[in-house]
């Protein structure tokens, strides 16, 4: 498992909240939205962060229908996040934890603790840390790293 938590969605829960513990989960602070809150605004950020303007882009794509897909993919990522609940695997669980993180910044609406997933496995938590953020993780050195990880566990 790649760096992955359950989040603590509760129907009260505001967009705002959501964003809020997204921005933090990924190490960004709240400024980088420049004052807005939303979904888009996150979705915007994403854009600027991985440049996805400046990648080229399949003929009748245009950046605005790219900023749009981004937006709407971040949505659908929040909405099946608030849906999911974790189910049992009798087995042990190898987890990759991205090491550069804030330490709760996501706050109350995410336990980013690999320990977390233990009520959900019958077996132990396994946990390798690789020195990346989260969003670097198949970046080509973390993803070397984990590919390392996942061969030596394999040939255990």
């Amino acid at each position: 498992m790649l760096d992955s938590y359950p989040f603590r969605f509760s129907e009260t829960m505001a967009e705002a909240d959501v964003v809020a513990a997204s921005l933090g989960f990924l190490g960004y602070s709240p400024e980088r939205l420049h004052g807005a809150n939303g979904i888009n605004a996150l979705a915007d950020l994403l854009t600027e962060e991985y440049a996805l303007n400046d990648i080229p882009l399949p003929p009748g794509l245009s950046n605005d229908e790219l900023v749009k897909k981004v937006r709407r993919v971040t949505e659908q990522n929040l909405a099946m996040a608030r849906r999911f609940t974790p189910g049992y695997v009798p087995h042990d669980l190898l987890f990759v934890r991205a090491a550069h993180r804030p330490v709760g910044a996501a706050g109350k609406f995410l336990d980013d603790r690999p320990d977390v997933w233990e009520d959900h496995i019958g077996g132990k938590v396994i946990v390798h840390e690789v020195a990346c953020r989260h969003q670097d993780m198949l970046d080509p050195e973390p993803l070397r790293e984990i590919s390392n990880i996942l061969a030596e566990a394999m040939a255990a």
